[in-house]
């Protein structure tokens, strides 16, 4: 679609530069009111893009620009070609035509409406239904203005390829200026239908936007631009729609990516909670920078423990030891990891990252304090430089089993010994989220957090789109160990590890599932009563979950390690 701002240009060339006169405005109206009762069809000195044959109105002021020649204002002409040539609206080949309407007289005078002028300055213009020979007259040097409107009809023979302008013939055209040039388009198919604003995942694409109509097309500007493909993923921003067989005016629809995690660029959250005395504690961070300290879940004086990333390694402990249990291999910026710490009151303290122990040590020492922020030790130092998303907090110990088999998921309800959980779907993504301040807990123990120094209206210190966790991806309700203890008591499987085959033995039919830790389903087959054997001879090495479900529905998941 061309810009409105080329025919603005191509009409300034012809227009000459000591014109006495000028369009200052104009106004589409619908025809169904009196001269001053009858609504706008479209803003002030706007276009407009008609889908039908009906009648409307056009309101044009024009005000003499003080340069000594007396215009006299005769009838409404319109161009299709940018200016150069111009018809009167009464001409046999134009596609429109006057037309009576009950709610005007035809050639009453009008009031001001659209002008701007000083009122003192107005002269009374004319309303037109049919052709006339009465005109109106801006004196020179005088710095009048007038009003007049016309009620047209489109015709059939109306182009969709053409944009007409329209403006007022004068006594010495074309020495009038058409600064606002009034617009007219016509497209046949009815405007799409669509809702704004649209909610979106982060992999929402543009196939996902929800409209209806012919031929429909969308941009990301309000002119020109490319079609965007359908594959295009969507951000937080104003998305355009067009009817593309006439190239209809476009339809603006914001579109909303949500947020379902959190940049942490000089914020934190403090929590109203206590911190256990047995505990785990997990979340899901991508750091922007690792080098200094980094804290992920921890405290400060009023709460000494602390899960953090120190010069890249992540690390934690209790009461100024923070390297208790330390990961050796140094963690990569912009990459997401799955990091875990446990503590039972025994002195017992597991690392983990990716759902895989790094680090053990024992006789540890309770940690003081009970205080717990996320992202900071102690308020405002410290602070993560990265995402967080997904973080829990628990009154007990996890076995690996239990945080392989829950780390890739959120929990759909309660959960024993869930104090805290922080899924961070909150918010929309780059957008202004100033009134989001507090960190919603889905635990159902109502222990929310108060976000502290956060932007909360960029695409830092935000509520951002990018997560590992698929918002809505439910844990199951399956959990390594014994689901009922006769099938349970019954179901062998070995050897294990393994390096090719396993076998397993039931005394039931059933089926098997194979996964990955991160939840993706690597092989299925059925399970027979007797021995079953599940060959993992070109399944790459490492670690996975299967699943065993009899006849009865009972099932039991066992840790495989293949090597």
């Amino acid at each position: 679609m061309k810009k409105i701002l080329l025919f603005t240009l191509l009409l300034a060339n012809f227009f000459f530069a000591n014109a006495s006169s000028r369009v200052s405005a104009y106004r589409w109206r619908n025809n169904d009111g009196n001269e001053t009762t009858a609504t706008w069809k479209a803003a002030l000195n706007t276009p407009l893009q008609i889908n039908n044959l009906d009648a409307i109105r056009i309101r044009i002021a024009v005000e003499e620009a003080g340069n000594g020649n007396q215009t006299t204002l005769q009838n409404l002409i319109f161009s299709i070609d940018g200016g150069t040539n111009w018809i009167n609206i009464t001409d046999t080949s134009s596609p429109f035509s006057l037309i009576s309407t009950p709610n005007v007289v035809h050639e009453s005078s009008t009031t001001q409406q659209i002008a701007t002028g000083n009122n003192a300055s107005f002269v009374s213009g004319k309303f037109f239904s049919a052709n006339s020979a009465i005109t109106t007259t801006l004196a020179g040097n005088s710095y009048q203005f007038t009003e007049l409107e016309f009620s047209i009809k489109p015709s059939a023979s109306i182009s969709t390829l053409d944009k007409y302008i329209f403006t007022i013939r004068s006594n010495n055209f074309p020495n009038i200026q058409a600064t606002n040039a009034a617009v007219l388009t016509y497209c046949p198919f009815a405007p799409p239908v669509v809702s704004s604003p649209q909610n979106f995942h982060s992999s929402a694409k543009v196939s996902d936007l929800a409209a209806t109509g012919t031929d429909l097309k969308w941009y990301t500007t309000i002119t020109g631009g490319t079609e965007l493909d359908a594959t295009t993923n969507l951000t937080t921003g104003l998305y355009y729609l067009q009817t593309a067989s006439c190239e209809s005016t476009r339809t603006p629809v914001q579109v909303n990516i949500n947020g379902v995690a959190l940049n942490f660029a000089g914020g934190y959250v403090n929590l109203p909670i206590n911190m256990p005395a047995t505990y785990t504690k997990e979340a899901w961070i991508k750091g922007n920078d690792f080098s200094g300290s980094h804290n992920v879940i921890s405290g400060g004086g009023d709460g000494m423990h602390a899960i953090y990333v120190y010069q890249g390694h992540l690390s934690s402990g209790h009461n100024g030891a923070w390297e208790t249990v330390i990961d050796n291999e140094m963690l990569n910026t912009g990459v997401w990891y799955h990091v875990v710490v446990t503590y039972d009151a025994d002195g017992t303290m597991k690392l983990y990252k990716n759902g895989v122990q790094v680090s053990v040590a024992t006789n540890v020492p309770a940690f003081t304090g009970n205080f717990i922020r996320i992202g900071a030790f102690e308020p405002g130092q410290n602070l993560f430089n990265g995402t967080i998303d997904e973080a829990r907090i628990w009154n007990k110990v996890l076995t690996e089993a239990e945080i392989q088999e829950n780390m890739n998921c959120e929990f759909a309800g309660t959960q024993p010994g869930l104090v805290a959980y922080y899924k961070f779907n909150q918010g929309f993504e780059g957008a202004d989220n100033s009134a989001v301040t507090s960190l919603t807990d889905s635990s159902g123990n109502g222990n929310d957090g108060t976000l502290v120094n956060f932007d909360l209206s960029a695409n830092s210190s935000n509520w951002i789109g990018d997560s590992k966790i698929v918002t809505g991806k439910t844990c199951t309700t399956l959990s390594v160990g014994d689901h009922n203890l006769d099938f349970s008591s019954s179901l062998k499987v070995y050897p294990n590890p393994s390096s090719s085959a396993f076998f397993i033995n039931s005394d039931s039919n059933g089926t098997i599932i194979l996964f990955d830790l991160l939840g993706k389903i690597i092989q299925t087959q059925k399970l027979n009563s007797g021995t079953t054997t599940l060959d993992l001879g070109n399944t790459p090495n490492g670690v996975y979950l299967l699943k065993v479900t009899n006849e009865k529905n009972q099932s039991k998941t066992v840790k495989l390690i293949k090597n």
